[in-house]
């Protein structure tokens, strides 16, 4: 028996263009950059306003993956711009946020690092204790803080 309605194999749409990979993992790394700034350095960076200064071990890559994604969203817009048809419409997008977002925490790093030097050379210290929370400590049992020096 044959059947006049045979069985098609399935296709699916034809692909369009890719994306550019430079400028998504520039852009990966800005979000990645900016989750370790805010997430594990939060305090600092809402407290003394440093971003990517050192204040932890994981800290320390920020500035790093900040320069690389800058590096490589450049790159994959220089490619978007040299062949648009090459790539998907959305990449040019990518490498403009990218470069945005790395752009943003480099200043804040340099901004950080700057206030950093300034607040060494004239001699600025927060106290730690200082910090409201250090009322919360005043009822541990043999808990002292210390007093600060006069000034």
């Amino acid at each position: 028996m044959s059947s006049s309605h045979e069985i098609q194999p399935a296709t699916s749409p034809p692909a369009g263009p890719p994306s550019n990979t430079m400028a998504l993992v520039g852009l990966i790394l800005g979000v990645v950059a900016w989750a370790i700034a805010l997430g594990l350095t939060g305090v600092t960076f809402l407290s003394l306003g440093f971003c990517g200064v050192c204040t932890g071990p994981l800290s320390c890559l920020t500035p790093l993956f900040w320069l690389v994604g800058v590096v490589l969203s450049g790159i994959g817009l220089s490619e978007v711009n040299k062949d648009p048809v090459g790539y998907s419409p959305s990449s040019k997008g990518l490498a403009i946020i990218g470069l945005v977002l790395n752009g943003a925490g480099i200043v804040l790093t340099l901004c950080g690092l700057i206030a950093s030097v300034i607040a060494v050379v004239l001699g600025v210290t927060i106290p730690l204790l200082s910090l409201p929370f250090a009322e919360a400590l005043e009822g541990l049992e043999g808990f002292e803080l210390p007093t600060p020096p006069p000034y």
